[in-house]
């Protein structure tokens, strides 16, 4: 008997076996529906230079090596030409596996040079005719991200943009899809965010009137009365943006991509990549630094952060999904796609803040400039308390210790940009929204197997804890340049400042009780 059921159990897993060989050799047979859509189309990029666009060029130059042609829009930018910003551009690691996999992929690359923010885009007749003439998908990706930049930067940099992109867009006699990359916060001011247009802050035509009749000081000065509930002039000309794109596009294939807070990649093209400083990015730089103490911000707040590679793949989808037969009541409706983490598998604040000040022992920073400990503190007014002792008070300390040593002084000016990043971030940090993205979820489930695999953009599986972990000790690579060799003195380092750290912490709380115990003697 028991033989009978040894046997069987083995007859039952060769089947088990020999099912799962099948069914994967069947997902192999499967080809990519999106990779096809992309055979032989010819792209034209604004934002090439951009986060998104190095990922974006990086993933189709890699896997859609039969794209016609990509044309790239560059401007001269730092007295560089836009012929060597592209070269700088692919000097990036990001692009080092398409280079061992495909060395002429340049190729395939066009220059186009111009300007978002100059009428007509600043592009010749000559490359104008060749665009009219050749491309068949637009992706707009160019945008200024600055929160802090004047309102007329922002209005010629996304509006007078969107409205310059879509004239062309109107011209061009092939197209067949029309892609903008706004963000999820374009609409912050309400609490609930659907994948649908709201009314902006004022129409764009008014905005650019302004912006090109009134003093730029004046402006300046009208900026706050203007924002209203907006808290940037970035999210305020997104919206905008968003409205005359919806009003203007006309018959126009239009898809909008509004990812949340972008963070470097999960595995494309390279694992947890980033090129920039910003946001969450340079706020967790600084704490593993030593440099930002406390941080204004509610724990249990959700964070709304999205991979880079994942907004990548989604864009790819829906440029494909665009391109698909339409039904009647849908051919002239513009999909909006908010690309947030679902509630069951968002982070909050909290669980950031304590997983950075555990992974912070494994990757330590070499160049540290004190122990790593940092607070999200919601109350405002004690924000601000502890900012000045911990940030301010420091930063005067360090530079004087500096001045002793006959060096140059940094440590306040650096503080003063950080202390601006953590205000400019603080409206995102402790407002909370819920978003629809039913469209999101929708173009998942048009999506074939072999395309699941290939672009994956869902976000309910995704390990937050493993990207934030491959996050910090490839950032250490990528943007601070540190090698995995320098590992054992950061620890080292780490361990050092620790113990200095809570000694001193010991002799201050030491010194007020001994002030405490003066004063109670002396009333005495």
């Amino acid at each position: 008997m028991r033989k009978n059921l040894g046997k069987n159990a083995i007859k039952l897993m060769s089947c088990a076996s020999f099912l799962r060989n099948e069914l994967k050799k069947s997902s192999m047979d499967i080809q990519s529906q999106i990779v096809e859509s992309f055979k032989n189309q010819t792209i034209f990029l604004t934002g090439g230079s951009g986060f998104i666009g190095k990922v974006f060029l990086a993933k189709l130059l890699s896997i859609c090596p039969d794209v016609n042609a990509i044309y790239i829009f560059v401007r001269p930018k730092q007295n560089k030409t836009p012929s060597e910003r592209i070269q700088d551009i692919f000097n990036f690691s990001c692009f080092e596996p398409l280079k061992s996999k495909w060395p002429n992929f340049h190729e395939k690359i066009k220059l186009i040079s111009g300007d978002c923010e100059k009428v007509g885009l600043d592009i010749s007749a000559q490359e104008r005719e060749i665009l009219k003439r050749e491309v068949t998908i637009f992706v707009h990706a160019a945008a200024n991200v600055k929160f802090d930049q004047s309102l007329k930067l922002a209005a010629y940099a996304n509006v007078r943009a969107m409205k310059e992109v879509l004239e062309l867009a109107k011209e061009i006699t092939r197209l067949k899809a029309f892609l903008y990359v706004s963000t999820v916060y374009s609409n912050c001011p309400h609490s609930h965010i659907r994948e649908d247009f709201y009314e902006p802050g004022m129409k764009a035509e008014n905005l650019l009137t302004l912006v090109e009749s009134v003093d730029e000081d004046v402006l300046n000065g009208m900026t706050p009365s203007l924002l209203k509930t907006w808290p940037n002039t970035y999210v305020f000309t997104k919206c905008i943006s968003e409205d005359l794109l919806k009003r203007e596009s006309g018959d126009l294939p239009v898809a909008v991509v509004r990812p949340c807070i972008i963070v470097p990649t999960v595995k494309e093209p390279i694992t947890a990549w980033s090129d920039n400083f910003y946001g969450l990015i340079g706020i967790a730089v600084g704490m593993l630094l030593g440099a930002i103490k406390v941080m204004p911000g509610k724990p249990n707040n959700p964070m709304h952060v999205v991979p880079c590679d994942y907004v990548v793949n989604l864009m790819m989808a829906s440029i494909w999904d665009l391109m698909q037969p339409k039904s009647p009541e849908k051919e002239n409706k513009i999909a909006i796609y908010n690309h947030v983490p679902p509630p069951e598998n968002t982070e909050t604040l909290g669980r950031y803040e304590a997983l950075v000040h555990k992974i912070k022992w494994d990757y330590p920073l070499s160049n540290m400039v004190w122990f790593p400990l940092f607070t999200v503190v919601s109350c405002k007014h004690w924000y601000k308390i502890r900012a000045f002792f911990q940030h301010t008070l420091l930063a005067y300390f360090a530079d004087f210790i500096l001045i002793c040593f006959g060096r140059k002084t940094m440590a306040v000016q650096q503080m003063r940009k950080i202390s601006k990043l953590l205000l400019l971030l603080s409206y995102f940090t402790t407002n909370t929204w819920t978003f629809d993205y039913h469209n999101v979820e929708a173009l998942w489930s048009r999506m074939n197997e072999k395309d699941h695999e290939l672009f994956k953009f869902e976000l309910m599986s995704l390990n937050w804890t493993q990207l934030w972990k491959l996050s910090i000790k490839h950032g250490r690579l990528h943007l601070l340049k540190e090698k995995l060799e320098n590992l054992p003195y950061g620890r080292k380092k780490i361990r050092v400042l620790a113990v200095v750290h809570y000694a001193f912490c010991v002799l201050l709380l030491y010194l007020c009780y001994k002030i405490f115990q003066l004063c109670f003697i002396c009333n005495f």
